[in-house]
């Protein structure tokens, strides 16, 4: 799956699922931009620290992905 930003700083990136065997699959990710946009757009520090926050923001998110991923699967 790929994605990308359709207004704001450009942002793009990919999803990918590659399987391990019968019960794991790795889940790749790949996030693009460029830091020195986002500081532009968001301007000095703030720019600095909203930078931060996407990177930030996608650890937690594909962590909560994991999470729930298994424990779905130890409900079965």
């Amino acid at each position: 799956m790929t994605w990308q930003t359709t207004s704001g700083p450009d942002l793009a990136g990919t999803f990918s699922l590659l399987p391990i065997d019968r019960g794991h699959t790795r889940i790749q990710a790949r996030f693009e931009y460029d830091p020195g946009t986002i500081k532009e757009t968001f301007g000095g520090p703030q720019g600095f620290a909203q930078a931060v926050a996407i990177e930030r923001g996608v650890r937690i998110d594909l962590q909560q992905f994991k999470e729930l991923v298994e424990a779905e699967r130890t409900t079965k």
